[in-house]
Formats: C-alpha cells, structure tokens, sequence
C-alpha cells in the first residue's frame, strides 16, 4: 500500500521510532488511532516493536461501552495487550472546574503516563494527523499563543510521537476503508458548540476554498516554527541555561543583567524553562505573568516578590530568582549547640553549611569564627529588635548590615545568627562579628573554630 509506505518513510525522516521500541499506542477506536494501530502492527516484526494500547472509557456517549468492547477484541485478534479504564469525565470536569474536553484529554493523559510508567514504555504514539494541527494551530492562534503555539503538535515531543501528522483526514478514511478497519464514529465531533468542530466544519472550508493546499500550508509553517524553535533553543537558551544557579532550599536564580540583554522571547523561554527545572509537575507561567516578570526585569526597580500561586519571583538587584513554595524548607527553630570538632551543621533554608573545625586559626576572616572548648551557643534567625556590638559604633542593628554587604530581602530573615547565651548576637556568617568576643595577639596559633560556606556563590554577600 502507498499509504503504508508513505506511513514508515515519515517515522524514518523524523526519527519517531528505532528497531526494539517499546510503544504504547492511544486507541480510542475511532478512524485515526485504529489506522495507527494497524500501520503500526504491520511494521511490528520487522522492526522488532513491542506494542500495547490504552483506551479510555469516557462514560459521555451511550455507545462508549460498546465501543470498549470493540477494542478490546481488536487488541485481542491483533495479539496486543490492552489497557483499559473507565472514567466519568463529566464528573471530572466539574470536579475540576473544567470543560469536558479538557478533562477528558487530563484523564487519558494521566492512563497514558501511568501506563508508560508501569510497564516500562519508551514513547507514546498518537493518532494526530495534518488536519488535526491545523485546527489547533488555528484555535492557538485565535487564543493569542506564541511561537510555542503557532508550532503546535510537532512530530515528536518528548516521548509522544505523531506518525500520521503527513497524512490528512480524507487519506486516513480511505486507508480504513482499503484495510476493512471498523471503527467508531463519535457523534460530539459534530457538536458545533465546541470551538475545534466550529474551525472544522466552518473555517477550515473556506480557507481551503481560497487555497487548496490551506492546511498543508499552515502545517507547513508550524514545521518552519519548529525549526526555528529548535536552532534558538541549541544556539542560545541552551548554553545561556548554563549561567543558572543550582536548585537550593527550593529556589533557583539566573542573573539578572544577563537576562536583560537578551530578547523578550528568549527571556520567556529562559524563565519557563527554570520553572520547569524548578518543579516538572509545576505547569507553566502564562503570558500576562511573563510580561508582568520581564517588565520588571528591565526595569531599575529592586527587591520586588510576584506572589504568583504556589510560585514566588523576586527580582533582586543581581539576580531573578524562582521559588517553589513546596519545595522551600521550613525555617529551623532556635537550639542550644555545643561545638565538637568534626559536626557540620546544614541550615535548610539557607543555602550554606557550618563546619566545626581544628587546628591552626585561619587569618581573620567573616566567614569564621574562633569558639572555646566547651563553650556553649545559640542559633537562630534574626528578630525585631536585634543589635550587634560593634567597637567604635555600639549597638548597631541587623537590619543595617544586609543592605551594605547586598543582602537581598528574602534571605535576611533567613540568615543564621550565632548567639550568646544571654541571647545576643555574635556572628553573622560572611557578614559582621561582635566585638564583645574577641583574642588579643598573643593567643594560642591552634583552637577550634566554626567554618561557613556557601553552596551557591550567587548568594555570596558583596561588600
């Protein structure tokens, strides 16, 4: 058949499938997964291919279960192993306060992951063709989508691959019918209060009645977006991702001035990308969010928080930072600690550590800190009120060392503070030590002393 060979030139240009793939493959019974399934099936030995197939009962039709069952038997003559559920999408959708095409397509996606996931598959292919991205790209366009819209359902997406995407509805219909595949006709397709059927019923004609060839054109300018899309990400959002901070206490940051030089679609792609390294089950940042960050990015404005959901942005004076609500690690409470040699202490909401060490005194330095055997300590986060003494100057508050040494706000209250027993502050790490406590020349060369560091040099104060 030309159609079959038309099917396994597209999977070999596009590099959708390798000899020994693992595949799980959504049926749903109608025409272009069935036809799917049966390209695929045929290709199966000779390319050594383990097959499964997931359908999803939406419980929306009173033919659904029927058509269950017609799968099922299909997968059963074709030797496929099949996985099968039943869900109340409708149920769903108002669960979720969602359309039910919406929470059909949440549904099917969670039994395709769980799927994948359970039985070790390596890609999921789906029945998408020509028409069908047209129709998307449409809808995206006349939703306000960016370039990531506008190349919508490309041939491969991760582990998703869409071999029909060369094909067009008619071509599909008439390999079925060459094939003698039955499959199901769902009638909601007809339904024009659904804005997909609306473009396929009534926009999709007329453009094609000014230019035949409309939706190849417009599936051939996704493609060229595509492109586009991947020599951007290759060329420059890749090898800028390399200037990001690790992820520490929940949070990762980017450096703000090397943000600001770059285009606005570039600094979207950069901040939708950290949030995705952030949190993978995070979702995404919408367009009005965006602009509202990269407003302010390039602004002169400092130490601004977007309260955005479970997410949090800052825009600091050197960096733009992402935080991740449930990732962010309690603050920890104060204790009572008796330096012994060789403990390390780990402050989970500040992204250092502090070593308790031995033997010759470092040069004096902020980062620090000469403690008696024996001597006992408090740690703890800064409260309102707090002072150091300081030589020449007395008591003078926390809050004025921070903005100095380039602090930003959403560490300050987060800074580990090392105390007397009497409650009063001793140490900052990297930042001031009190006078109240201090070694005179002629002290000993060798003692115990706290050492602090940083994970991340980003967050090193400045002074």
């Amino acid at each position: 058949m030309m159609f079959q060979k038309a099917f396994v030139d597209f999977i070999q240009e596009q590099g959708l499938l390798a000899y020994g793939d693992r595949v799980l493959i959504g049926l749903s019974g109608g025409p272009d997964s069935m036809a799917l399934c049966d390209l695929l099936c045929r290709m199966r030995e000779s390319w050594g291919l383990f097959l499964m197939a997931a359908h999803l009962n939406h419980s929306l039709r009173p033919s659904a279960d029927a058509e269950a069952q017609a799968v099922a038997g299909y997968c059963r003559a074709q030797h496929i192993p099949l996985i099968s559920a039943k869900i109340n999408v409708a149920h769903l959708a108002l669960e979720k306060s969602m359309g039910e095409e919406a929470a059909g397509r949440l549904a099917r996606q969670d039994l395709y992951q769980e799927s994948m996931d359970r039985y070790r598959l390596q890609t999921l292919a789906l029945g998408h063709h020509a028409d069908d991205r047209a129709e998307t790209i449409l809808l995206n366009m006349i939703r306000g989508a960016g370039a990531r819209g506008m190349a919508a359902m490309p041939a491969r997406s991760h582990q998703i691959i869409r071999p029909l995407l060369f094909a067009r509805k008619e071509d599909i219909l008439a390999y079925c019918a060459q094939a003698n595949l039955l499959y199901a006709v769902d009638e909601s397709n007809a339904d024009v209060r659904y804005a997909r059927n609306r473009i396929r019923k009534d926009v999709i004609p007329v453009l094609t009645e000014i230019n035949t060839g409309a939706v190849d054109h417009i599936n051939e300018m996704a493609g060229h977006l595509e492109e586009i899309r991947s020599a951007i990400a290759e060329t420059v959002i890749l090898p800028l991702l390399e200037a990001a901070g690790p992820i520490l206490a929940g949070e990762i940051s980017f450096p703000r001035e090397l943000l600001r030089q770059q285009a606005p679609y570039v600094q979207k792609k950069i901040l939708t990308l950290l949030r995705q390294a952030l949190a993978a089950d995070g979702g995404q940042f919408g367009e009005g969010q965006l602009k509202t960050y990269i407003d302010l990015l390039n602004s002169q404005q400092n130490d601004k928080i977007i309260d955005a959901g479970r997410f949090k942005v800052y825009i600091e004076k050197a960096h733009i930072v992402l935080a991740d609500e449930r990732l962010r690690p309690k603050s920890f409470e104060p204790f009572r600690w008796q330096p012994e040699v060789g403990s390390c202490l780990n402050c989970p909401d500040w992204p250092g550590s502090l070593e308790v060490l031995s033997g010759n005194l470092p040069l004096p330095s902020l980062w620090t800190y000469r403690v008696q055997d024996g001597q006992n300590f408090y740690w703890r986060h800064r409260q309102p009120g707090d002072c150091i003494w300081r030589r020449g100057i007395g008591h003078q508050p926390l809050k004025k060392l921070f903005q100095p040494y380039g602090v930003p706000n959403r560490l300050r209250a987060r800074w580990p503070i090392l105390c007397d027993e009497d409650d009063q502050p001793l140490w900052l790490p990297g930042l001031a030590k009190s006078d109240l406590q201090k070694y005179g020349k002629n002290t000993v060369k060798k003692g115990i002393y706290i050492k602090a560091s940083l994970d991340d040099e980003t967050y090193r104060p400045k002074g």
